[in-house]
C-alpha cells in the first residue's frame, strides 16, 4: 500500500526530455495520478456531516507521525475478496446477504468488539449495496453524503457547461455507455442494444413496432423474415418519482419543427452531424440531440456504437468538442508533474451526459449509477435516487428500503 503513489518518482515526468530510455521504475508512472478529493468535490460540505482527514501518504509511518496512532491501536477487518463483507446497521434485520457477498457483519458488533481501537481499518467498501441500512438517521446521512459527492471543480464545470450549451442544454438526451473493459467489454453488444431500445422507446417515444423497423433497417435484417428478428430487450425504466412516476420538475423536451440546420430548442439550434429526419417522417422524434459519454475508443468509427450513428442524426461525443477541451492541455498535478487531461476527460464526459434532460446508463456500472442517480438529479434540482426506493421495473424496493435492484 505504501508504494501505491508516485511519491519519490517525480523525475519520471521529465525523463522524456533527456532520453528515449525509460527507467524501470518509470514504466507505469503515467498510468495513474493521485489527487485529493477536495480537487473534485466540496469537501467542506462533506466534513459538516462527518469529520474527514484526507490522507496522501498510505504508509503506516504516516499514521504514527501525523495521527500518533501506533500499530497496537489499529484494528483491521481484513477481507480477501472485493465483496466479502456486507454491513448491517440493525442486528434484527433478517434479510439475507445479497448474492455476491460472503459474510455478514453487524455494525453494532464492530462497535462492541473493536470499540477500544483508535482506528478501525476496513478493506474494500466499494459497491452501492455494501451497507444495509434500516435506520432512518443512517439512511439520511448516506443520502446527504451522496448529494455532496457531486463534482464541484470550477474548471470541469465551466468546460462541461460550455459543451452542454452547444447542445442546447438541457434539451438533449444523455447516455453513459461503459464498454471498454472487463465485463462491460464482454457484454457490450447486449448493453448497447438495451440502451438503444431504452432511448428510442423510453425517452423518444417510438412504439415497439416503430423501433423494431428502425433497428431492422439499420442492421439490414431481411424485411420478409420479420419473425426471425431478435426479440426487443426489456428496456431500462427512466428515472421516476416514487409517487407520480415522472417528476413534475423534470425538464421537458420541446415539440419543434425540424429544419436542415438541425434541432432547434427555444431560441437556439444544434447543427447535427447528419441530415435530420424530415417533418414528413414519423421519426422526427429521433432528431433530438443525443450525447454519448463512453470509454469506447474512436466512438464515431467504433462498430459497437454503429446502431446509434445509423439511426440517430444528431449524436455527439466528447471528441467532437476539442476546442472546449483545450483548457485542460496545460493542467498538471504539481506533485508528480503529470498532465491531468487524460484523467479528467471521463469526469467531463459524465458531467455533460448528466446535464441532459434525461440520462440512461450502463447496467451494473457504478459510474453510470452516479451519473444517473446523483449528478443528473442534482443538476436539475431534483432529489437524488436512492436505488430501490425511487425505481420501478428493473429496480424494486426492499422492505427495509436499501438497494435491492438486481445489479446492486
Amino acid at each position: 500500500v505504501s508504494l501505491s503513489t508516485n511519491t519519490g518518482l517525480e523525475h519520471c515526468a521529465r525523463v522524456h526530455l533527456f532520453t528515449s530510455f525509460m527507467p524501470h521504475e518509470c514504466i507505469a508512472y503515467s498510468d495513474f495520478t493521485m489527487l485529493p478529493w477536495s480537487a473534485l468535490i466540496d469537501m467542506h460540505a462533506v466534513t459538516r456531516i462527518v469529520p474527514v482527514i484526507e490522507r496522501w501518504d498510505t504508509s503506516s509511518a504516516w499514521l504514527k507521525n501525523y495521527l500518533n496512532i501506533s500499530r497496537p491501536e489499529i484494528a483491521v477487518l481484513k477481507d480477501s475478496l472485493p465483496y466479502q463483507f456486507q454491513f448491517y446497521d440493525d442486528p434484527m434485520n433478517q434479510r439475507p446477504l445479497k448474492e455476491k457477498y460472503l459474510e455478514r457483519i453487524n455494525i453494532k458488533d464492530v462497535q462492541e468488539e473493536l470499540g477500544s481501537a483508535r482506528l478501525i481499518h476496513f478493506g474494500s467498501l466499494f459497491a452501492t449495496s455494501r451497507l444495509r441500512l434500516k435506520s432512518k438517521v443512517n439512511r439520511q446521512i448516506r443520502r446527504d453524503i451522496k448529494e455532496r459527492m457531486i463534482y464541484s471543480n470550477q474548471l470541469l464545470l465551466d468546460i462541461s457547461r460550455s459543451i452542454s450549451d452547444i447542445l442546447c442544454g438541457p434539451y438533449y438526451h444523455g447516455l453513459h455507455l461503459r464498454l471498454g473493459d472487463g465485463e462491460f467489454e464482454t457484454s457490450s453488444e447486449s448493453n448497447v442494444r438495451l440502451v438503444w431500445w431504452s432511448l428510442v422507446t423510453g425517452l423518444m417515444g417510438l412504439s415497439i413496432d416503430e423501433a423494431h423497423e428502425v433497428e431492422a433497417r439499420a442492421i439490414r435484417w431481411n424485411a420478409s423474415s420479420r419473425v426471425e428478428w431478435p426479440t426487443p430487450p426489456p428496456v431500462i425504466e427512466p428515472s421516476e418519482d416514487p409517487s407520480t412516476g415522472v417528476h413534475p420538475n423534470m425538464i421537458p423536451l420541446p415539440t419543434v419543427d425540424v429544419t436542415d440546420t438541425g434541432f432547434p430548442s427555444p431560441g437556439r439550434s444544434v447543427l447535427c452531424p447528419q441530415h435530420p429526419y424530415s417533418t414528413s417522417s414519423n421519426l422526427t422524434r429521433l432528431n433530438v440531440p443525443v450525447y454519448i459519454a463512453t470509454d469506447a475508443p474512436s466512438p464515431r468509427t467504433n462498430p459497437s456504437l454503429s446502431i446509434f450513428l445509423r439511426t440517430l442524426p444528431c449524436v455527439f461525443f466528447l471528441s467532437d468538442f476539442e476546442p472546449q477541451l483545450r483548457m485542460l492541455d496545460a493542467v498538471k498535478n504539481d506533485d508528480d508533474g503529470l498532465l491531468l487531461k487524460p484523467f479528467l476527460l471521463p469526469f467531463i464526459d459524465s458531467m455533460v451526459a448528466a446535464m441532459a434532460s434525461r440520462v440512461i446508463g450502463t447496467p451494473h456500472s457504478t459510474f453510470s449509477r452516479f451519473t444517473v442517480d446523483v449528478m443528473n438529479r442534482m443538476y436539475h434540482g431534483l432529489p437524488i435516487i436512492e436505488r430501490g426506493e425511487h425505481y420501478r421495473g428493473h429496480h424494486t424496493r426492499g422492505d427495509d428500503g436499501d438497494e435491492s435492484s438486481p445489479d446492486s
